[in-house]
């Protein structure tokens, strides 16, 4: 069986673990302004999250229509950037 390490392989597992969030991406590295069009941020909320053994801090982007049918508990976990 193969084993994958590394710390986009960590982020995207923490990212898997979030309450709600069923596409989310982390935008580390990610001009998410310059390099999307129109659509596709029409699609996407960012977010703060925390991520444990990563940062307090994180952005991530999450699909509207999943943030917008989250319970007001699992939204709290979601901070304006």
């Amino acid at each position: 069986r193969n084993d994958f390490v590394g710390s986009c392989i960590n982020m995207a597992a923490r990212i898997q673990m979030l309450s709600g969030a069923r596409f989310a991406f982390n935008r580390r590295g990610f001009d998410f302004d310059e390099n999307t069009n129109k659509f596709f941020k029409e699609m996407i909320v960012v977010r703060k999250v925390s991520i444990r053994g990563i940062g307090e801090n994180e952005l991530i982007g999450v699909r509207k229509s999943e943030f917008d049918e989250m319970t007001q508990e699992d939204k709290a976990l979601y901070r304006n950037p």
